[in-house]
């Protein structure tokens, strides 16, 4: 029926209200699709921050076998082994002495049992295994090639993740072919896969070298925890992150090691509530992450249901992928908390709009009925009726209607604007506790370091007097742990410090005052002569090109934290036995200090979050390495408090240069 039949005031109605129910259904799509789109990749965010997690335990475990067969390489009961060995007489072969492999396989297994591993053994130098401490105690083969002789004999301990046959899983001891023993099973969207099961463990795997007084090898110990039905590991990642969190009676997060790509170790519940070990992975995860070698962070179908999901590879010594690491959270539970948002989303907006309708009803009537009283007496004045009361044809009494409208209208916006006063006021104190928050969160971070800056410079003290024999003669083994003690603490303070900037940096209160410095001497000597351990230890050599004129204008204190900052970066990430060079150039107005290094360089598109608070660029030789992330965003505030601006230029795997600018001394 055409619109024109209706009357003005409902066409004025009808024209309002389609226009408001259109409006509210392309609102209400929107809406949906930008709360669908808010939930996962917030689910996204939480789901990579777990998965880090994860990697954080995992890395603890290895580091744990690492450091466990490092204390064994100087355990007196193991060095004793080869020793009386390398005697001679009835234990001079160990392959056919069958009453010394049990005695000495019993006294490795109690450290076995002691130390908490699968599995425990010596070899000698060459690889062939002297003694086992796992029952039967076999000996006289030779192990698997895995960070024994290359890489164990070079650095003198290592660790990584490996594969055992299970050939060598039988000589290894009784019952770790049972625990590594896994049937495949019928999984929905995954790969089809040859065979019916898997035989080969999957290992934290660690070896330390014993060493002759003379530093040349003696044996090597070696050692190792089965990941395959490692149900410990993965329900510890899934306590630390998801706690007991659960949705309609099933657990929210999920955690499992992959061995290629079958389930060895998880909490994934198949349909019967059992752990899925012996699933696999669905296809499109197989290829990302195993075939690929990329990271999976999105939605993935896991045994019987949907999760976000994050998958990252698995890689042996050598690089090969060889399984995934998986965290995951049920979709379900997004759904739910999208489907409450859509209903009460839905139910508010029907309310309104249905208050709207009729608020625009009356409101269409009343704006219409000024006008009817108008067509009224026009057309009784047409009629020849001119006998009409003046105050019905007066335009002074409708406009008097717009008018008292107009002010209702306006009294009801007043009223609205006390409302967003009122909202503006509320927003203003919430603004201000929140301010009250940071600065109290400040004033805590640089109490905290501050008061940590003492007692740790006292123990740095004391470890120092220690390592030079203040307090008496030390042996090797004890410099070695001081020396590796006095480095922890190091970091601790170094930490410290940079809370501690960071701080005064948020409060704009960092110390500045400058003054006429003669860099060479005050600064960039001192501090290269400080860093000469360090620089050693990385067989580097550090070339200084500053002049002794280059005076700058600036704070002393703040200068060394630039330039330790940039120095320490360059032992960091430089190649080992590279150049570092700290260059300076004089321009017009200002003098260009560069530190350059040879090794890592850093891509162009990391290079605007370099400077960022808390930022880490991603790659192996970045991660290795302990950080707060600060150094460079205090570096950055330190110099632009002097007024001079910091960048970074360099080429891949070749180099890197940090550059910033200082003014000169004022005359």
């Amino acid at each position: 029926m055409p619109l024109s039949r209706f009357g003005l005031t409902a066409r004025i109605f009808i024209a309002t209200a389609s226009t408001l129910i259109l409006f509210g259904m392309v609102t209400f799509a929107v809406g949906i699709r930008h709360v669908d789109q808010q939930l996962m990749d917030e689910a996204k965010r939480r789901i990579a921050s777990y998965l880090k997690a994860a990697w954080s335990v995992y890395d603890t475990n290895l580091e744990g076998i690492t450091r466990t067969l490092a204390l064994l390489a100087r355990n007196p009961v193991v060095r004793e082994i080869p020793d009386s060995l390398r005697a001679g007489g009835a234990q001079a072969d160990a392959g056919g002495n069958a009453a010394w492999l049990r005695e000495s396989g019993s006294a490795l297994e109690n450290i076995r049992r002691e130390w908490g591993l699968d599995y425990l053994g010596l070899t000698d130098p060459s690889g062939r295994v002297i003694a086992r401490g796992r029952f039967p105690f076999l000996a006289d083969d030779y192990v698997w090639s895995c960070c024994l002789s290359d890489i164990g004999l070079a650095r003198g301990s290592c660790g990584g993740t490996v594969i055992i046959p299970k050939e060598r899983l039988e000589r290894e001891g009784q019952g770790l072919t049972e625990k590594a023993y896994v049937e495949f099973r019928e999984t929905p969207k995954a790969l089809p896969r040859a065979g019916t099961a898997e035989t080969a463990g999957m290992a934290l795997h660690s070896c330390a070298v014993l060493r002759n007084p003379d530093g040349t090898p003696l044996a090597i110990v070696y050692g190792g925890t089965l990941l395959n039905r490692n149900f410990d590991m993965v329900d510890k990642v899934r306590q630390i992150v998801f706690g007991d969190e659960k949705f309609e009676g099933r657990d929210v997060g999920t955690v499992t090691i992959f061995q290629w790509d079958l389930r060895v170790a998880t909490n994934v519940r198949d349909a019967d509530g059992n752990r899925a070990v012996g699933t696999r992975v669905s296809e499109g995860v197989h290829e990302t992450v195993l075939e690929k070698g990329q990271p999976w962070l999105d939605s993935a179908f896991v045994v019987n249901d949907w999760y976000v999901s994050a998958y990252d590879p698995i890689r042996s010594l050598t690089g090969e992928i060889i399984g995934m690491l998986y965290v995951g959270e049920l979709r379900a539970r997004y759904g739910r908390i999208k489907q409450d948002m859509v209903a009460g989303f839905f139910v508010l907006a029907t309310i309104g709009l249905a208050v709207v309708l009729v608020l625009a009803f009356f409101f269409s009537r009343h704006l219409t009925r000024p006008l009817s009283r108008l067509t009224l007496a026009t057309r009784e004045i047409g009629a020849g009726f001119f006998d009409i009361e003046v105050p019905l044809v007066r335009t002074s009494d409708e406009i008097g209607e717009l008018t008292r409208a107009f002010r209702g209208m306006a009294q009801e916006l007043e009223e609205r604007g006390s409302k967003l006063h009122e909202a503006h006021t509320e927003l203003v104190s919430a603004n201000r506790e929140l301010q009250r928050t940071i600065r109290n969160y400040l004033d805590l971070l640089g109490f905290v370091s501050h008061e940590m800056r003492s007692p740790l410079a006292a123990a740095l003290m004391a470890l120092q007097m220690m390592e030079d024999g203040l307090k008496g003669r030390i042996s090797d083994s004890e410099a070695i742990i001081l020396s590796k003690i006095k480095k922890k603490v190091q970091v601790a303070v170094d930490m410290s410090n940079n809370y501690l900037n960071l701080s005064r940096i948020e409060r704009k209160e960092l110390p500045f005052q400058p003054r006429s410095v003669t860099l060479l001497t005050e600064v960039v000597g001192p501090l290269v002569n400080n860093m000469s351990e360090e620089i050693r230890e990385r067989d580097m050599q550090v070339t200084v090109e500053v002049p002794a004129d280059c005076i700058v204008y600036g704070d002393p204190n703040l200068l060394s934290v630039v330039y330790g900052n940039l120095l320490s970066n360059a032992l960091k990430y430089g190649r080992r036995q590279g150049k570092i060079v700290l260059g300076c150039t004089r321009r017009e107005d200002h003098y260009r200090l560069t530190v350059f290094n040879e090794g890592t360089g850093i891509d162009e598109e990391d290079r605007g979050r370099l400077f960022k608070r808390f930022s880490r660029l991603e790659g192996t030789m970045f991660t290795r390495e302990k950080g707060t992330g600060l150094g460079l965003f205090i570096t950055k505030a330190a110099v632009e408090l002097h007024g001079g601006t910091i960048w970074v230029e360099g080429k891949k795997d070749l180099w890197a240069c940090f550059t910033f600018t200082l003014p000169p001394a004022r005359e």
